[in-house]
């Protein structure tokens, strides 16, 4: 949660670290794993309860990997 940040500059740093979280390597034996990041994002409307908010972020998250994984989805 990105309290007093709105949509743009949250959704510019949520892709700033997936893209950081894509370019790790992670050496694990004798292999080499790569991370990567989905997220649902969204601002907090006025009226709505904060199990809405996460509701709709958890919503997005699961269209985002539906998708394909690996990206940022804002609504």
């Amino acid at each position: 949660m990105l309290s007093d940040t709105r949509m743009p500059p949250a959704q510019g740093g949520v892709e700033r670290l997936r893209q950081q979280v894509e370019a790790l390597r992670v050496p694990y034996g004798d292999q080499v794993l790569q991370i990567t990041v989905s997220a649902g994002l969204t601002e907090h409307r006025l009226g709505d309860s904060l199990m809405q908010t996460l509701d709709r972020a958890d919503k997005l998250l699961y269209e985002a990997k539906a998708q394909g994984r690996n990206r940022v989805l804002a609504g």
